[in-house]
């Protein structure tokens, strides 16, 4: 419903520069529309990370990452960038890929 919510009002130039919102309706692929199409950043908690990374313990669940949606990139708590960002269209829904070189990843 997010991108409707956004498409309508911005016929009538009535957007928001932010928009608050719940964990239902936030995803990096929502976040990053948001942006591009109209300019809005999305403010809310993100869904919980059911990753293998995050229930093993040792590595970094991603809420760690900061997401530099510009240059798409992600950046590891440890500074490195991600080589390469991947949109992938699963059941309906875009998802978002950043690969890490495994240089980078191996200490951790």
């Amino acid at each position: 419903m997010t991108d409707t919510i956004h498409d309508e009002p911005a016929e009538r130039q009535l957007l928001p520069a932010e928009h608050v919102v719940d964990f239902g309706y936030i995803s990096p692929a929502r976040i990053e529309r948001a942006r591009r199409v109209h300019g809005v950043t999305h403010l809310g908690p993100a869904s919980a990370d059911h990753s293998a990374q995050a229930k093993a313990g040792p590595g970094f669940g991603k809420p760690a990452f900061t997401i530099d949606w510009d240059n798409e990139q992600a950046i590891c708590p440890r500074e490195a960038t991600s080589v390469s960002w991947t949109k992938l269209n699963i059941k309906n829904y875009t998802h978002l890929q950043a690969r890490f070189a495994e240089a980078d990843c191996r200490a951790c």
